[in-house]
């Protein structure tokens, strides 16, 4: 797999897209391209792309797939654009209504619905809430994740509404590529160490935890508590997560470590024995659920994606998402996570990414939004 990251800067959003469509030109026609623009009116960025791939009878692009995303938030290049080009290997580009599974050819589902999981193409997802209404992400990436289990899906939720499927600019949902013949290796950094013992939930009301090993919350965390120490971080809770093979019906592997989703602790009562958590009512009902305080703090942030890294066995690029409250926000400077990920694999990666308001990636064998973390997506 050949990959490309292109940014484009100019003063206006026309120069910006004049500059943009020069540049596809320069590179020649990509079977999947995948963009994002801080430019006031994406648009002008949107038309060149149309303009320089070749229409088929349908009227969509023969050469390339293409979905888009319009964000804010850190201002970074006018334009920055990541083009995966793979010989022999198809893109397929997407819309999804936020209520709704993606819009795709019946021959295309059937593609993506019988590929073997050795097959199945991973897919790289932008996604944006309507301006009118709500999106229940997590919800739809559940319907994802039984549609298309074997598929790893990366990405994020842009800072505005307005999305694009080649040249067709959409309000929100989302749009992605599924990228057949591709592996891609998920790296989910939470910036989160544990902290103390697991406790098994053995009550719970929503997201509210009633008890804890069969004893109040306050008893079964306070001398966990006792011992905490405000410089090692902020406070959260991991949830544990069933592994692939678990969730398959098969035996976890005996030397696999815990999975655990890092969520927000939202308050603590000890007199109700409740202790609520940011994390998805359905979650923390399984059986055998699990919960463990965690700190999150840029140490633990940058060797958790060290680690990470270390343990991946190839890549040539992908897609970078960090949490808008990572980046110079969390660090106190810029590209500390991008040249960590270079010294880990030992290489400079064709990369391009965003600052999103919630951040996709799998943990165990489900696909979550998630906050204050990093997703990165390597592709070979």
């Amino acid at each position: 797999m050949l990959l490309r990251s292109i940014a484009c800067r100019a003063p206006t959003p026309a120069a910006l897209g004049a500059e943009f469509a020069k540049k596809i030109a320069a590179a020649g026609a990509p079977d999947a391209l995948l963009w994002l623009t801080d430019a006031s009116d994406a648009a002008f960025v949107a038309r060149p792309r149309t303009r320089a791939a070749r229409p088929s009878a349908r009227g969509r692009p023969a050469a390339s797939s293409a979905a888009a995303a319009s964000t804010t938030g850190r201002r970074g290049p006018r334009a920055a654009r990541r083009r995966a080009r793979a010989r022999r290997r198809r893109g397929h580009a997407f819309h999804s209504p936020p209520d709704g599974l993606p819009d795709l050819p019946a021959d295309a589902w059937a593609a993506l619905a019988a590929a073997a999981p050795e097959d199945a193409p991973p897919l790289l997802l932008l996604a944006a809430p309507p301006r009118r209404t709500g999106f229940d992400i997590e919800g739809w990436l559940a319907r994802m994740d039984a549609a298309l289990p074997w598929s790893t899906k990366v990405g994020g939720i842009a800072t505005e509404s307005d999305l694009y499927l080649g040249g067709d600019a959409l309000d929100g949902g989302v749009v992605g590529l599924a990228l057949h013949g591709a592996t891609l290796d998920a790296v989910v950094g939470q910036g989160a160490t544990p902290v103390g013992p697991a406790f098994k939930v053995t009550a719970c009301e929503g997201n509210v935890v009633r008890a804890l090993d069969g004893s109040d919350v306050g008893a079964a965390l306070d001398p966990v508590l006792a011992d905490w120490n405000p410089m090692m971080g902020d406070l959260k809770i991991g949830v544990r997560v069933p592994t692939r093979a678990a969730a398959d019906g098969g035996p976890a592997r005996a030397d696999a470590p815990d999975a655990y989703v890092v969520r927000q602790l939202l308050g603590m009562n000890r007199e109700a024995s409740a202790l609520a958590i940011g994390a998805a009512p359905d979650l923390l009902a399984a059986e055998d659920v699990a919960i463990q305080l965690h700190a999150f703090g840029p140490q633990a942030a940058k060797r958790e994606l060290e680690d990470a890294a270390a343990r991946l066995t190839g890549g040539a690029g992908g897609l970078i998402v960090p949490c808008v409250g990572r980046g110079p926000a969390l660090y106190g400077e810029a590209d500390v996570e991008s040249r960590a990920l270079a010294a880990a694999l030992g290489r400079e990666l064709e990369l391009a990414g965003f600052f999103a308001n919630g951040e996709i990636g799998p943990v165990g064998a489900r696909t979550f939004v998630h906050t204050f973390s990093t997703v990165v997506g390597l592709l070979r």
